[in-house]
C-alpha cells in the first residue's frame, strides 16, 4: 500500500478553522483527521473490505464517502470494526449500501466543500479520518489514522 504522506495538517493538530461551515465552529480547532497529498483526479481506494455507509456531499466536506468494516490497529494489533471517511473528492464511484473490497477506487481526489478554502495549487488533498460511530459524537471517538495506516510526517 505505501507510506501516505500528510500536507499539514495532521492528526490532532490545532489549526485556525478558516470558516464555520464544516461544523459550526469558526476559529481555532483540533483537526479531526489527516490531510493526504493528492492530485485531482487521483484514484482515491478503499483501504478496507466492507460497507460503503455514506457516499453523498455533506457540508464542509463535499463529495464524500464512509466504508465500515475491520481495519487492524498498527498499535495494538487488534482488528477493529470501524468507519474509514474520505472527503473532499471530485467524483464518487460506489453508492450506500455496496460491498468494497480494499483496493476498489471509491472516487477521485478533488477540491469539493471547504478544501478550496486551504488550497493552493499544490496542496490539493483528501481528508481521510477513522472514527467508531456515525458521525462521531466528539473527538474522543475519532482515532489517529496513523494508528492504522503508515503515514510519514516527514513534510515533502
Amino acid at each position: 500500500m505505501g507510506v501516505w504522506r500528510p500536507l499539514s495538517a495532521t492528526f490532532g493538530c490545532v489549526r485556525n478553522n478558516p470558516a464555520n461551515i464544516c461544523d459550526n465552529i469558526k476559529g481555532i480547532r483540533s483537526h479531526h483527521g489527516v490531510d493526504l497529498i493528492g492530485v485531482i483526479g487521483d484514484d482515491c481506494y478503499s483501504i478496507i473490505d466492507g460497507t460503503v455507509t455514506f457516499a453523498e456531499t455533506l457540508t464542509g466536506y463535499g463529495q464524500s464517502v464512509a466504508i465500515r468494516g475491520n481495519i487492524r490497529n498498527r498499535v495494538t494489533g487488534v482488528d477493529e470494526y470501524l468507519y474509514i471517511f474520505y472527503s473532499h473528492l471530485n467524483t464518487i464511484s460506489v453508492t450506500k449500501g455496496q460491498q468494497v473490497k480494499r483496493r476498489d477506487v471509491i472516487g477521485q481526489v478533488g477540491t469539493s466543500g471547504a478544501d478550496f478554502l486551504l488550497n493552493t495549487p499544490n496542496e490539493i488533498h483528501l481528508h481521510f479520518e477513522i472514527f467508531k460511530t456515525w458521525w462521531p459524537s466528539g473527538f474522543d471517538d475519532r482515532r489517529n489514522p496513523s494508528d492504522y495506516i503508515l503515514i510519514d510526517n516527514a513534510q515533502p
